[in-house]
């Protein structure tokens, strides 16, 4: 009995402490995802932790010393999604990550799939293809946009010009992120994080920092960019997750006391360079163009615009002009004014007349709103939309009817009003209350108007409506209803079509002044009004007393000149003996001068008037002809991996000179220059010589993947009468077949006896076939011979993908089947020809049962070998969504039917498409928990890695675990009573 107890009190604690083993297995799974919105100063987990370096470490001794306090740790790096939801959560919002280059916040759901400004990914500092020892450095990648991330690739960093063509936007977003010649600038906020990142890899992998960066560019990243309360939450996250730790933000001194004394630029960045403090945004300021304040509301003409300024104001009293970066919503409160305003990057529209509307500006977490009165067209506020023509004012443009002739149509009416409207409301010169008509009068100097005649008929009843008359901004006359109407307007009788109406102007005296156009404005204050012609009547002005002219002078003269320019007229001012003047510019007479040759000139102005010469003169120099501009062109497009240099190049300057001795650093084009699926993009160059610069426009593309096949054609045959179950061949896998044995269960309707060694197919998921040719090639051909058994007119469909099918049941799925190739009918056909690039097809009948003697599939013959470049074409040909996982299957089974030469290629070059390829397929098969490695004698394979302990198989561990003790419990009981019963 004392043994028994003995035994059953181990179990026991064997039970108890298993359990707990698995408690504390459990805990440990779940505390890796764990995470909690953070805020406020933060604390480093430094403790003792760099404990063994030496304060007088410098140089090459500090970077062993830090090397080898690193590699002295146990690490656990990784890639999974889960590090970076943890490290670089947002602040104060669990629920997202924060961008490292465009500084926005992303749900973290959001993984892979296609790029958009919800999405993101993973970005290695020391870039993933190049620097594999750490592309699972959790310290050495953050979460960031996948578009952003594309751009970058695996360009260098370093500082570059600031222009609207430099500069990056993503999705619409302008960011703060710029690329020329190579070279990618992350935005400010981004610098100290991405300096520090590049220097703990330069340290702990040994990596050359000029590759990634110069000595002289990220000492001062890290100096001008100190450490945030970001770095220091980030770094320790980190260290929990993978447990070390980032030398550079707990010691950002340890930069310059390692490669401070590079050169006399890194030696006086270490001593001059004043760190600045981060300054954080405290609100928006939105102005006028004019600098104006808008706190108090903003007044905006219809058909008009304000041009606003916006700033963003920091707590150090910075200001920032952030008018192309912030987002505008005429939404607020609510209420969509967008019927009232627009507003389109700091240009505010005013659409209808209000008393009230408003719109509100976001920048970086901060907002404001802004009260908008959208006054009458021409009352001075804003600036005027379009402009010119007849009706325009110097703050509003109107729509004008001209006036024209107006003829009768058929017999003249003399019925009712209503019977002369109908002939005459649609005629040309109708004016309404929203139609002016329009007539410009020029060369009327000296004039007054006295007078205008109308010849004009009217619809409307007697007496009713009014018109007036403005030269101008001034009214000539008022017509009121019952007075000048009555006089061409008879109610009893229409007589002929039209009437004079004779409006006096006498009292307006209205002097047309020198040169003046004058613009008479007719406008109907009622009903519709039609207008025939017009007479205006004048008279002369006060003849102005007598006046001679004294002398000319000029002004605005061009005085420098280049042979072969078109000489420039200067103002000429004729000065009177009344102390008058008068531009006589188009008068006056010019020589003196030969623009075909260099040499200075003597131009000799005259003019004459009422008798009386006037004479002066000024000079001129023309020199030889210079260049003033270049052009630059390309004759040829460009594939990405490939380099642009100066012998692609055509320079000329506008004399039709070549030039050769232009500058222009050699460019090799990236995946971020091209769009995805291999169309044309635009990519800009500036080339500079001897002071002048030129665009250079240039094209470049993805090159596409060629489908790789041997050099022969082979045909494999699934004869059932032969060999009763299929015998794949070397370049063919029967993915799966339905009923592969004989059919001897299924006997169709009048089947003789010898047709169970047939191919039975039907229109169900039971009798369908699916083939892949992965490593075969190209399929060119399905052939099929028909049992007699089969009916005339069925038919057999053939389906095609480049994903792979799941499952038989995908050819009745119409989401999942793939594209339909085409039929081979019964009694009309016996093969299909296929284009096109298929790994994997599928087979099923449409039309009921039917019987093969056989069926081949016949593939190859095009001779085209794969290579890595081609693999590399494919995975880099075009961006899907949810590449990682709808790409990875068909790009698998081309890196396995590579050559393993050509596999070694692939893992190892450093070729800018192969060594970009690699890096997405790596991340691809890393997604898929997969690894490339090399396996020895068949070179690099892809394989599963080994099964880790996280969160998504916790269960299954628990449940293993839990076992275990069951078993190890069980077997101690019957140990016991086994005891018990001998004793």
């Amino acid at each position: 009995m004392k043994k028994s107890f003995k035994l059953s009190l181990a179990s026991l604690l064997v039970s108890v402490a298993t359990f707990g083993m698995v408690a504390a297995i459990m805990h440990n799974a779940y505390s890796v995802k764990e995470t909690k919105a953070w805020s406020g100063e933060q604390t480093p987990n430094i403790g003792n932790y760099y404990s063994s370096i030496s304060d007088s470490l410098t140089g090459s001794a500090l970077q062993s010393a830090l090397k080898q306090k690193n590699d002295s740790l146990s690490k656990s790096p990784s890639y999974d999604w889960s590090r970076y939801e943890a490290a670089d959560e947002t602040e104060g919002d669990s629920s997202t990550i924060w961008c490292v280059y465009t500084r926005h916040a992303i749900p973290k759901s959001g993984h892979c799939g296609s790029y958009s400004w919800t999405t993101w990914n993973r970005e290695h500092v020391w870039t993933q293809s190049k620097y594999p020892a750490s592309d699972k450095d959790n310290h050495n990648i953050y979460a960031c946009e996948g578009q952003i991330n594309n751009y970058r690739g695996n360009l260098p960093y370093a500082e570059v010009e600031h222009t609207s063509s430099t500069r990056k936007v993503v999705f619409g977003h302008q960011t703060d992120c710029y690329i020329q010649n190579g070279k990618f600038e992350p935005c400010d906020e981004a610098k100290g994080e991405i300096a520090r990142a590049v220097m703990y890899g330069a340290v702990m992998y040994n990596y050359e920092m000029t590759e990634m960066i110069s000595y002289e560019t990220v000492l001062k990243w890290n100096l001008e960019h100190p450490v945030t309360n970001r770095d220091i939450y980030r770094n320790n996250v980190v260290q929990n997750l993978q447990g070390n730790r980032n030398p550079f933000i707990d010691h950002p001194e340890y930069a310059c006391k390692i490669w401070g004394d590079k050169n006399s630029t890194t030696r006086s960045i270490c001593n001059s360079t004043t760190p600045v403090t981060p300054k954080t945004l405290e609100s928006i300021d939105v102005r006028l163009s004019d600098e104006s304040s808008t706190s108090s509301g903003i007044s905006v003409d219809v058909n008009s615009y304000q041009q606003l300024k916006v700033y963003a104001v920091y707590d150090d009293d910075s200001r920032t002009d952030i008018t192309s970066s912030a987002t505008y919503t005429t939404t607020v409160n609510s209420t969509n004014y967008s019927s009232y305003i627009s507003l389109t990057g700091g240009k505010l529209t005013g659409l209808q007349q209000t008393n009230y509307a408003a719109f509100s500006v976001s920048y970086s977490g901060k907002s404001t709103t802004r009260t908008v009165y959208v006054t009458a067209e021409g009352t001075g506020n804003g600036t005027p939309i379009g402009g010119g023509g007849s009706g325009s004012s110097s703050d509003a443009t109107y729509t004008v009817s001209t006036v024209s002739t107006v003829t009768t149509s058929g017999t003249t009416p003399t019925g009712s009003t209503a019977a002369y409207s109908q002939t005459y409301a649609a005629t040309a010169g109708q004016i309404t209350g929203d139609n002016n008509a329009v007539l410009t009068l020029s060369g009327y100097s000296g004039k007054i108007i006295t007078g205008i005649t109308l010849n004009m008929h009217s619809n409307a009843s007697k007496g009713s409506g009014g018109l007036s008359v403005v030269a101008g901004s001034t009214t000539l006359a008022s017509l009121s209803s019952g007075t000048a109407f009555n006089k061409w307007y008879d109610n009893t009788s229409y007589g002929t079509n039209f009437r004079d109406v004779n409006v006096d102007l006498t009292n307006s005296n209205y002097e047309i002044k020198n040169n003046e156009d004058v613009t008479i404005t007719i406008s109907a204050s009622a009903n519709s009004l039609y207008i025939n012609s017009y007479t205006i009547s004048y008279s002369d002005a006060t003849p102005a007393p007598a006046k001679e002219l004294e002398s000319i002078s000029i002004s605005n003269e061009k005085t420098e000149y280049t042979v072969g320019d078109t000489f420039v007229k200067p103002t000429v001012t004729a000065t009177y003996s009344d102390g008058s003047t008068a531009n006589v510019t188009n008068s006056a007479t010019f020589s003196g001068y030969d623009m075909s040759k260099e040499d200075i000139y003597t131009v000799e102005v005259e003019y004459s008037e009422g008798g009386v010469d006037a004479y002066t003169e000024y000079d001129i120099i023309v020199t030889a002809s210079e260049a003033t501009s270049i052009t630059a062109t390309v004759n040829k497009n460009f594939y990405v991996g490939e380099t642009i240099s100066k012998s692609d190049i055509t320079v000329k300057d506008n004399l039709n000179n070549t030039i050769t001795d232009y500058a222009f650093e050699s460019y090799q084009y990236t995946y971020a220059d091209a769009a995805s699926g291999g169309a044309l993009t635009d990519k800009n160059f500036t080339i500079s010589y001897s002071g002048l610069t030129t665009i250079l426009n240039t094209k470049v593309q993805r090159k596409a993947h060629v489908a790789p096949s041997p050099s022969t054609s082979v045909t494999d045959t699934l004869d059932r009468a032969k060999t009763g179950v299929p015998l794949p061949g070397d370049n063919v896998v029967y993915e799966s077949w339905s009923g592969k044995t004989d059919q001897s269960s299924a006997v169709y309707a009048g089947q003789s006896a010898g047709s169970n060694d047939s191919i039975q197919l039907r229109s169900n998921n039971n009798n369908s076939g699916i083939i892949t040719t992965v490593s075969g090639g190209q399929l060119s051909k399905v052939s099929v011979v028909w049992n007699s058994e089969t009916t005339s007119g069925r038919t057999l469909n053939v389906y095609g993908k480049k994903s792979a099918y799941e499952s038989p049941t995908d050819l009745y799925n119409t989401s999942k089947q793939g594209t339909l190739i085409g039929t081979i009918v019964k009694g009309t056909s016996t093969e299909l020809t296929i284009s096109g690039d298929y790994t994997y097809v599928g087979v099923r009948s449409n039309s009921g049962a039917m019987y093969l003697t056989s069926i081949s599939f016949t593939w190859g013959g095009s001779g085209t070998s794969d290579s890595a470049v081609n693999l590399s074409n494919y995975v880099m040909f075009e961006d899907t969504n949810k590449q990682c996982e709808t790409k990875f299957p068909t790009a698998k089974g081309y890196f396995e039917g590579l050559s393993k030469a050509e596999r070694n290629t692939f893992m190892t070059s450093n070729d800018y498409v192969i060594a970009t390829a690699r890096e997405r397929l790596v991340a691809w098969a890393a997604y898929h928990g997969k690894t490339i490695t090399n396996s020895g004698d068949d070179g690099y394979v892809i394989n599963s890695n080994k099964l880790s302990i996280t969160a998504q198989n916790n269960a299954v561990l628990l449940i293993t675990i839990i076992g275990v003790v069951i078993i190890s419990s069980l077997t101690v009981t019957y140990l016991v009573i086994k005891k018990r019963k001998q004793d």
